[in-house]
């Protein structure tokens, strides 16, 4: 009995994993699976989903979480890792994948090497982020990466390094933002080594900052909907970084667009 309900939650995470279903949707893609349960029982199992962080549910139904995802990718070592640490665990129970690919998600590495930077009741949290956090790391000689859904307006310092060191700059910048900083993008394309390009917020998966393969802040879209600021995740390990860096190629490949 308890195998048949572990095999019924593994389905439902992967049926929920493709898109967002009431409990009478989750029932008839049940069905058709050949799993015969009553939408009262499905009620219970979500519930229990729910609780362990790998699905959210509100009026419009379910879909899956981050952490989720990484349960039906069978990431069984990822979801153990993250699950023994509450600040990471409620970081991700409360991310969605997104646009992310799964054969990206699939690479995700654990780190003990993660730590939350940012609170999500930081009234200021936007400044304190892209200013304090980020514009007071070493100033990076070769590359930058930054994918945002707000314009990462650097400190004075900053920008004295940049246009000293001249490094590879990549911004992913949203429409709007764009659109509210024209003046200033192009004073920085005049005197920073930058590529340019713009996307839809709703387009955009992964918050990103990676400073010379060696620091990045990363933080996925929320439950809300936003891309995952209130708190980011930090972290030097190598292969985090390299998983990192495939998602913002993947996003500045299929999303972003010359403005």
């Amino acid at each position: 009995m308890r195998e048949e309900i572990m095999d019924t939650k593994k389905v439902i995470l992967s049926t929920l994993s493709d898109e967002g279903m009431n409990v009478e949707e989750l029932s008839k893609a049940l069905g058709s699976r050949g799993i015969d349960v009553s939408e009262e029982e499905i009620t219970l199992l979500l519930e229990g989903l729910q609780e362990s962080g790998l699905i959210f549910s509100n009026g419009d139904g379910s879909s899956v979480t981050l952490l989720g995802i990484f349960s039906s990718l069978n990431l069984y070592d990822v979801c153990e890792s993250i699950t023994s640490r509450e600040d990471i665990f409620n970081f991700f129970r409360t991310r969605i994948p997104a646009t992310i690919p799964q054969e990206l998600l699939s690479k995700f590495k654990y780190s003990d090497d993660f730590r939350i930077i940012g609170e999500p009741d930081f009234a200021d949290r936007m400044t304190y982020l892209l200013n304090d956090a980020i514009a007071t790391l070493p100033v990076a000689k070769r590359e930058v990466i930054v994918a945002v859904d707000k314009l990462f307006r650097p400190g004075f310092l900053y920008l004295i390094g940049m246009v000293r060191h001249r490094p590879k700059m990549m911004g992913l910048f949203s429409e709007d933002d764009f659109g509210r900083e024209i003046t200033f993008l192009k004073m920085a394309l005049k005197f920073v080594n930058m590529e340019l390009k713009v996307t839809d917020v709703k387009g955009q998966s992964l918050g990103a900052y990676i400073v010379d393969d060696k620091y990045c802040l990363f933080g996925f879209r929320t439950l809300e909907g936003v891309p995952g600021h209130d708190a980011l995740l930090a972290t030097e390990d190598e292969e985090c970084i390299k998983w990192v860096r495939e998602n913002f190629e993947y996003a500045w490949e299929n999303f972003g667009r010359m403005p």
